[in-house]
């Protein structure tokens, strides 16, 4: 049952993206409206194909020229997909939009200091629906994992090929930061004092053992440092750890502003900044999420969002 429970998703997911990819006119335009990868695109018309037997798009074309067949499969697949999506929609509506569980699964870094107080306001809103709130820096399966939203964070504004759906939440800004006593008899004043001091970072980071900075002019530098013998998995592990160590660390600002507000971190150079990640929610694709999943996603976006701007407006 589940495995033609997932067969059947599979095809009305082709089928809808067959239609986006003839309205919007070329598979990167259908990509960006169904927050997909372009190659995901490819990979469901391909498999369509395979289906039905024909070529959908004229493959010399520069653009995604629809096939004389594939036009006249669009109206039949148009129909298809719109009958569908007004059968999901009086099937959620009917159900309870705001009541139920929703599993979210988020970096520790996020889900130890970012997303309680957030998590916390949505509850006070929404008290019917409760939330599980996982902390996970590896890769996740919503479906076999059990997962509803994945908040995920990646270098870049662009997420690895994948079939899930993504809400992009904004850049996630990152500074230098150290306990205040790490200061004492040390002040930091040009990017080149940091090699006065150790570098506390991920395991993953400095391979290199150097720091690239940009300021607000955008001018880049690459800044030699001194890696410390410890490090971290995950960016709240490493807050704690500059607490007890006298080195600095980089770290994102929403993970720090906590610690920036109780004095216990302070900011070093504010001009400079190391390169940025990206936050995205990470949801299964389609329209047919329930309505308790759509509610907190979107709840999650918007606070995540406002946070951002107002981590971005304090660091300027």
């Amino acid at each position: 049952m589940v495995a033609l429970s997932e067969t059947l998703d599979a095809r009305i997911q082709d089928l809808r993206t067959f239609c986006t990819v003839v309205d919007e006119g070329s598979l990167a335009a259908a990509a960006r409206r169904l927050g997909v990868t372009k190659g995901s695109v490819s990979r469901r018309i391909a498999r369509l194909e395979r289906l039905v037997g024909f070529s959908l798009f004229d493959r010399g074309a520069r653009a995604s020229l629809v096939t004389v067949e594939g036009a006249t499969f669009h109206a039949y697949a148009r129909r298809a997909v719109t009958l569908l999506d007004d059968g999901i929609a009086i099937v959620t509506d009917s159900n309870s939009d705001t009541s139920g569980e929703v599993r979210i699964s988020a970096p520790t870094d996020f889900a130890l200091s970012v997303l309680p107080p957030v998590l916390g306001r949505f509850s006070d809103l929404y008290p019917a629906i409760s939330t599980v709130l996982s902390a996970s820096d590896s890769f996740i399966d919503l479906t076999n994992d059990r997962i509803d939203i994945a908040v995920r964070l990646t270098r870049s504004d662009r997420l690895p090929d994948m079939d899930y759906a993504a809400v992009g939440i904004g850049p996630v800004r990152m500074g230098l930061y150290c306990a205040q006593a790490t200061l004492a008899n040390r002040p930091i004043r040009r990017p080149e004092d940091l090699g006065t001091l150790r570098c506390l970072a991920l395991a993953s980071d400095l391979q290199d053992g150097s720091v690239l900075l940009e300021d607000t002019d955008r001018t880049r530098i690459q800044v030699p440092v001194r890696r410390d013998a410890l490090s971290a998995g995950d960016y709240a592990s490493l807050a704690q750890l500059l607490t007890v160590r006298r080195g600095f660390g980089l770290l994102p600002a929403l993970v720090a502003r906590p610690m920036l507000d109780t004095g216990t971190l302070v900011r070093i150079l504010p001009e400079w900044f190391p390169a940025s990640g990206y936050v995205w929610a990470v949801t299964r694709p389609g329209k047919a999420l329930p309505g308790r999943v759509r509610t907190c996603r979107d709840y999650l976006v918007t606070s995540l969002k406002q946070a951002i701007q107002r981590e971005q407006n304090q660091c300027l």
